[in-house]
């Protein structure tokens, strides 16, 4: 199970290169009007038009009420990402060619992260703080948590899923 979860960390790091090359598409949906490089469409076209596919749309919809001014980028493989922003969350959800979502990445701070998570985590690295939370979720598993702890001249980078705890790196601060 934790190589399937690097195995997916390693998968987004690779999709998200693959998103900025000049063959992807970005599709912003700040208002009516969708922008391309190829055409300008209206959002209710974008099935219809095959850009994104229905059942994507409506999971984002149904799971994120009230988000706007996402980015959807049709990534080379026709697979697609949808990258939006909220107060201290940045969101990356990634859905396959049939329109169902594959897994996600969150990033926020502290705050944002759940208090069982935030107790477990300061009850194994007593005098850390969190600096950094990269939450991965992959449809069938439970939520991974990738955080970064730091303390005077020291990070670790700390992988929680479930009540297993396991540090995956230690860094010297230069």
């Amino acid at each position: 199970m934790k190589k399937l979860f690097l195995l997916a960390a390693f998968y987004c790091l690779h999709v998200t290169t693959h998103a900025q090359s000049a063959s992807s598409r970005e599709i912003n949906f700040s208002g009516k009007t969708v922008e391309s490089a190829d055409h300008l469409t209206n959002v209710s076209n974008l099935h219809a038009k095959g850009i994104i596919h229905a059942r994507a749309l409506r999971d984002f919809r149904s799971s994120y009420p009230g988000v706007q001014d996402e980015t959807w980028t049709v990534l080379p493989n026709k697979e697609i990402s949808c990258q939006f922003r909220r107060p201290g969350i940045e969101t990356r959800l990634y859905y396959g060619k049939h329109g169902r979502r594959r897994f996600s990445i969150s990033r926020y701070g502290a705050d944002n992260l759940s208090k069982d998570i935030s107790e477990q985590v300061h009850n194994g690295y007593n005098g850390y703080h969190i600096s950094n939370v990269n939450e991965i979720r992959v449809t069938g598993f439970p939520a991974s948590y990738i955080l970064n702890l730091e303390v005077l001249d020291h990070i670790k980078v700390v992988r929680v899923v479930g009540d297993e705890m396991e540090e995956l790196q230690e860094i010297e601060k230069p």
